[in-house]
């Protein structure tokens, strides 16, 4: 806005007020006339209405300078500044109005610093503005041609400071109930995008002008596409085990029974064991078994009455005197008898089963297993111990020490720790064989049994491996799974006061 065109009549208003105060000198009675004949409140108040008016004009002038200096930043995004500064005057005829143009540039004023992130560039560009055309106009107007003089004004110089910012993609989840919930997979990889941001400096003789930022998205972000399962990995599944604890047989002695008689006097029960196990499945193949729970039904042995009477042998009748007999008479001479047949001499009896080693020895072989000599680790009641610990290899035979049937014959874990009295659950897997001299003896913590119950088995016959079952010292580990292995063997005999049996030395059956 061209602030110039309201001088004339700011300046007629004012030396109206101005030569109405002075009629002497002006000569304009009248008009001091009519101001004399206002009231001195109206006076006062055209005063300070002109006074206002002038600071009005002063505002708006200055508002109008700045929009213009706007304008022509909003015109400098796309020149090229020359290599130095340089000046250039030239005349433009346009409908007869001579306008002059002036293209400048500058370097950075020292307040503003550039990095090497930033790239800046400093644009300049011709600006015609309107009070240079008008006041060419003004002057044309009023002067001849050749009297016209060029006005050249200084353009802003613009710099432009970049900076690219990283866009972050987000992650997008679909889920499928066909995979399990511990796969995840990448179906579209995520990319960056890029945000830039432009800020454009305008500076005029080395000050700061104005300045504006632009922003604009270079490349947009591309999600990433995860695929993610649902179906159950790890599961599980509750499982009940029922099985047959066989009854033992037990014979006590009774006086009443006739020697080597038997009665029946209580029938014997087998017991049940049901066991609990928690299976875990990983992807529908079993990983692991859990025993949770286990109930136990004692078994009910079979008693045996054995007869220990032995009737005593019948007094001889006494034998009547005999008449006296008659002198006999004379008899013939008796015919000679032949001699008497040699009575044959009799058979001699077998002698009685001997106790033998319960391991195959050096030089003995049987199928797979060849024997060697093993030394005794414990010897019986060192300790309060029940029994011989020998020194058997893992995996080698045990045999039976003697021929007899099997009573008792565990795999390990049929007995529970917490419930289980008798303390079977410490000899692991084990085997007991009742001999026919009433005998009984013990394999303890063998890693393999070959005989159930009922079986008859022969004196060397092999019944089982040596292991480390049931309570062994050292006990096995991850890293020494042979730890603790040898052959807890144990021989009991029948005790008619007690009608249990009753440990004894095995080292005194064995030599």
């Amino acid at each position: 806005m061209n602030i110039k065109k309201y001088f004339p009549l700011i300046s007629k208003r004012f030396l109206l007020y101005y030569y109405s105060r002075n009629s002497s000198r002006t000569g304009y009675g009248k008009r001091n006339t009519l101001m004399k004949s206002l009231p001195s409140e109206r006076r006062l108040i055209t005063v300070l209405f002109i006074l206002a008016l002038f600071c009005a004009l002063i505002l708006l002038c200055a508002c109008s300078s700045e929009e213009t200096i706007d304008v022509r930043a909003g015109a400098l995004t796309s020149a090229t500044p020359p290599a130095a500064e340089t000046t250039t005057v030239s005349p433009l005829m346009t409908t007869g109005k001579t306008v002059h143009s002036a293209v400048t540039s500058t370097a950075l004023p020292p307040e503003t610093t550039s990095t090497a992130a930033d790239t800046v560039s400093a644009e300049t560009t011709a600006v015609v503005t309107e009070s240079a055309a008008t006041s060419a106009t003004a002057a044309a107007s009023t002067a001849p041609a050749s009297s016209v003089t060029a006005v050249a004004e200084t353009p802003p110089t613009s710099y432009v400071f970049t900076r690219t910012e990283d866009i972050p993609y987000e992650t997008e989840i679909r889920y499928s109930d066909e995979h399990f919930d511990d796969d995840t997979t990448v179906l579209r990889e995520g990319i960056v995008g890029k945000k830039v941001y432009t800020t454009t400096l305008l500076y005029r003789a080395g000050r700061p002008i104005g300045n504006y930022i632009d922003e604009r998205i270079q490349t947009y972000p591309q999600n990433e596409i995860l695929l993610m399962g649902t179906k159950a990995s790890h599961t599980s599944e509750i499982e009940v085990r029922t099985s047959d604890i066989p009854y033992e047989t037990e014979r006590v002695s009774d006086g009443s029974l006739p020697l080597g008689e038997e009665k029946l006097i209580t029938a014997g029960k087998s017991g049940v064991l049901k066991e609990t196990y928690e299976i875990s499945y990983y992807r529908g193949e079993k990983e692991s078994e859990t025993l949770i729970l286990q109930e136990r039904e004692e078994p009910v042995n079979e008693v045996i009455a054995v007869g220990t009477y032995i009737a005593p042998e019948p007094e001889p009748e006494p034998t009547p005197e005999s008449e006296p007999t008659p002198e006999p008479e004379p008899t013939p001479e008796p015919e000679p008898t032949p001699e008497p047949e040699p009575t044959p001499e009799p058979e001699p009896t077998p002698e009685p089963e001997k106790f033998r080693l319960p391991y195959l020895v050096a030089g003995e072989v049987s199928g797979k297993y060849i024997g060697r000599n093993y030394s005794i680790t414990q010897n019986y009641g060192n300790g309060g111990h029940g029994g011989l610990d020998i020194g058997v290899w893992y995996g080698e035979a045990i045999v039976a020490s003697m021929s007899g049937r099997v009573v008792t014959a565990y795999n390990n874990g049929a007995f529970n720790p917490a419930t289980d009295k008798s303390m079977l659950w410490t000899y692991g897997t084990f085997v007991v064989i009742e001999h026919e001299n009433g005998m009984r003896t013990y394999y303890a913590h063998m890693s393999k049994k070959f005989v159930s119950v009922g079986d008859y088995v022969q004196a060397g016959q092999v019944i089982g491996e040596s292991g480390n079952t049931g309570r062994v010292s050292p006990a096995p580990t991850a890293s020494k799974p042979y730890a603790g292995t040898h052959l807890h063997f144990e021989i009991r005999v029948y005790n008619s006061k007690t009608g249990k049996y009753t440990r004894v030395d095995p080292m005194d059956y064995l030599k």
